[in-house]
């Protein structure tokens, strides 16, 4: 069996915030101070942070704060898109310049059975390429 973290542990791990060289704990200070502002939520499968901010009725965009291998990520997501679809949403989004994360959605839509379509989002603040991936619970 896998760790377990806390959620902090998931923060300072994630790949997201490793690779932006943030410092964990004001990315953390945010994400509390977000929830608080109750516009945002939060919702956990494993070793992943599922952050996501109710955009309009139906439809949440979603941030990923990931610390677990790419077997348990796939799992984790795929829990966290049929507890959306079951709590009566029609789609989340993200953007992402992870290739990976994009193509991992892509394969949780054929196992749910539910459409994927992902756009070109420009570029991040570093020039990386993004991608916004759209997934129809």
């Amino acid at each position: 069996m896998d760790q377990r973290m806390t959620p902090q542990e998931i923060v300072k791990n994630s790949t997201e915030v490793k690779e932006s060289k943030m410092d964990w704990k004001k990315v953390y200070a945010a994400l509390h101070a977000s929830i608080e502002s109750n516009k945002y939520r939060i919702m956990r499968h494993g070793n992943t942070l599922f952050w996501y901010k109710i955009d309009k009725p139906k439809v949440a965009q979603m941030y990923v704060f990931n610390a677990d291998n790419y077997k348990n990520v796939f799992k984790n997501t795929t829990m966290f898109a049929q507890a959306m679809h079951k709590a009566g949403y029609e789609y989340v989004y993200g953007e992402t310049h992870d290739i990976n994360m994009i193509n991992l959605m892509k394969r949780i839509g054929v196992e749910l059975n539910c459409p994927v379509k992902v756009e070109d989002a420009g570029q991040d603040s570093k020039g990386r390429k993004l991608y916004r991936g759209t997934m129809y619970v």
